[in-house]
């Protein structure tokens, strides 16, 4: 296989797996056909990582309150001028809707901001979870952050946040669970995300799509996507949004759609492999599992694929036994690899 060349980079953070609602304890489930986790280190021995490339970042801090809490980190007077930071936590609720009233942010922040010292970050609000869950819990996917407002998807709601004062702008209904998104939206603030077939565990796979815009909560295109012939991981899909075009990968196919209207561009039968991560944003990148079955990712490749065509641009294989981690940079290509 081919090293990738230099001035190529990547799109966008390795697509985090979203949080659970319900025990915040215990290892993410993974209901309703979310993306998968990324594959366990063996127990025993000892697993190493190391970055392949060289990153500088500039990280924010983060409060980690427990109950199930949105919070917004700002700085140490709340009036820099920089664009706050959403963030979420998880908690157990009981199952039901959001309910349709106009949400104001909790007042703990003040109370929090007490123990901050000067020129330190501060909490400019915190937004309680609205959202009534299922005793077993589910996913929060996002945030997605669009003009002035930071949005979340979690059991069968989409809400939209002011990231001024932490109000809640605007709640969208979905007739089905939640079951995958991507991390990006697109420029304009258009999401796609994955909504069960139906609200019955026993039948329902993750196979519709529904298209939101963030900065009004409107409802767009909605549709769902081929099954392939052979065997289909609808319980297993990853997504990224790079410039107007979804792809989805998943277990015997990928398929690629125009963000803005819901035209299916290509698609593709995989075989035997399949993306178990994507990136998005500049570029569209994917860690591909090509093991004997079951697919093993540690017998794998990066491929940076052109979105528009779902052409394979250059690919890059890690040496054996070693997998791919995470992504990280941009411009330079930056992902970590890990020694299973």
């Amino acid at each position: 296989m081919s090293q990738p060349p230099p001035q190529q980079g990547f799109g966008a953070p390795y697509e985090p797996q979203p949080g659970v609602y319900g025990d915040p304890g215990l290892p993410q489930p993974g209901p309703y056909g979310q993306p998968p986790q990324p594959p366990n280190r063996p127990s025993g021995g000892r697993s190493r990582g190391r970055l392949f490339g060289l990153v500088a970042a500039v990280l924010a801090g983060v409060l980690v309150i427990g109950a199930g809490v949105w919070f917004v980190v700002g700085g140490d007077d709340g009036s820099d001028g920089k664009k706050p930071v959403a963030k979420e936590s998880a908690g157990p609720k009981q199952p039901g809707g959001e309910p349709d009233r106009k949400k104001t942010p909790a007042a703990e922040a003040a109370e929090i901001n007490k123990g901050r010292k000067e020129g330190e970050a501060k909490v400019r609000w915190i937004q309680k979870n609205g959202v009534d869950l299922p005793g077993r819990g589910a996913s929060a996917l996002g945030p997605w952050v669009s003009g002035g407002i930071v949005a979340k998807a979690m059991y069968r709601t989409v809400s939209g946040y002011s990231l001024e004062d932490g109000s809640r702008e605007w709640s969208l209904p979905l007739p089905a669970d939640v079951c995958a998104a991507p991390t990006r939206s697109t420029a304009d603030g258009k999401i796609v995300i994955g909504l069960m077939t139906s609200t019955s565990s026993e039948d329902a796979v993750c196979a519709k799509l529904q298209m939101i815009d963030l900065a009004t909560g409107e409802a767009g295109w909605s549709k769902a996507f081929p099954q392939a012939p052979t065997q289909d991981g609808l319980r297993n899909i990853v997504m990224a949004i790079s410039g107007d075009v979804l792809t989805i990968g998943r277990i015997g196919r990928t398929d690629a759609y125009r963000v803005s209207d819901g035209k299916h561009l290509w698609d593709k039968v995989t075989g035997p492999c399949y993306a178990y991560a994507m990136t998005g944003g500049a570029a569209m990148f994917a860690a591909v599992g090509c093991g004997k079955q079951p697919i093993d990712e540690a017998d794998g490749e990066v491929r940076r694929i052109d979105p528009v065509t779902g052409r394979t641009v250059w690919t890059y294989k890690p040496k054996e036994g070693w997998m791919v981690g995470q992504f990280y940079s941009v411009d330079p290509p930056v992902l970590l690899l890990q020694n299973v």
